[in-house]
């Protein structure tokens, strides 16, 4: 397995794992459903290149 698949795996899993707790927190701070996901979306964008 190249080590880009792997990351890509490693990285998957761990947001899995914390799913919920990424939900929560955009719950916390966003009401509406549409800023809901744009705020999900962000938030998995800015882990990934982080």
């Amino acid at each position: 397995m190249h080590p880009a698949e792997q990351q890509k795996k490693i990285f998957i899993a761990l947001i899995c794992k914390y799913e919920r707790v990424i939900q929560k927190v955009c719950s916390i701070f966003i009401s509406a459903q549409e800023d809901y996901k744009d705020l999900y979306q962000e938030i998995i964008l800015q882990t990934w290149i982080a």
